[in-house]
């Protein structure tokens, strides 16, 4: 099936080896991106399960997003931000440093709703905030790479499990080497209404300023070199943390 107004913004783009050209997806509106990625992966000669580089920043406002959204296999190479949206599903699986899904400025969610959210060996090099977002289901991040996380003003109501992740350090250069240690990973005015669950996972330090914790935590079986803040935080259960 082709798509005359789709097509105008695919383009292939001689490679440097000059083998196999890149596929890209520039100059068009943020509002049709998904919708353009679906026709490429399903339609566009055939369908293209390669990977896609999307050359324009992205910034939607105000939109629902009803069914699962497809990225996988994306190389975002512009700022991502979403406002006051609602996401009834966002799974990102599957991803590497050369293909899934690179982010390479910093990703913004503001004002969200997240149904579920699972993200698996994404590397998020100009790192994450969720501000002002509400969590309605399990959140997981496994395998991935943080060089900055922060969590503002954020209720989740079910728990959220951060595995096998490093979380405020720089991600690997070329030779898979990581870099050196950036800002810790903040957590402020958030909500835990359930567990929050760190499992084999490297950061510098945690920081948590006025967060309620309705459920357990568990940072025993996590490697953290400087220090874990609590501040003006409230408990409702019983904390055992080792040394």
């Amino acid at each position: 099936m082709k798509n005359r107004y789709f097509n105008t913004f695919i383009h292939k783009v001689t490679s440097i080896d000059k083998k196999e050209p890149k596929i890209c997806i520039s100059k068009f509106p943020s509002e049709i991106l998904f919708y353009l990625i679906h026709y490429v992966r399903n339609h566009w000669e055939g369908g293209y399960k390669g990977v896609l580089f999307v050359k324009e920043g992205i910034r939607l406002h105000r939109r629902v997003f009803t069914n699962s959204i497809d990225t996988q296999n994306c190389v975002f190479e512009e700022q991502v931000e979403f406002y006051n949206c609602i996401f009834e599903s966002l799974e990102i699986k599957q991803v590497s440093f050369q293909k899934g899904i690179t982010i390479e400025e910093q990703t913004e969610f503001y004002n969200c709703i997240f149904e579920s959210l699972k993200i698996k060996q994404v590397s998020f090099q100009k790192g994450i905030t969720f501000e002002k977002c509400k969590f309605e289901e399990q959140t997981e991040f496994y395998n991935c790479i943080f060089e900055s996380l922060k969590i503002k003003q954020v209720f989740f109501q079910k728990s959220i499990t951060f595995e096998g992740c490093k979380l405020g350090i720089r991600p690997p250069d070329d030779k898979g080497i990581l870099g050196e240690k950036l800002p810790i990973a903040v957590f402020e005015g958030v909500i835990f209404q359930s567990d929050i669950k760190y499992f084999i996972t490297h950061c510098d330090s945690l920081y948590f300023k006025k967060c309620k914790f309705e459920g357990d935590i568990n940072i025993n079986d996590t490697e953290i070199d400087n220090q874990v803040v609590f501040l003006d935080c409230d408990f409702y259960k019983d904390c055992d943390f080792k040394e």
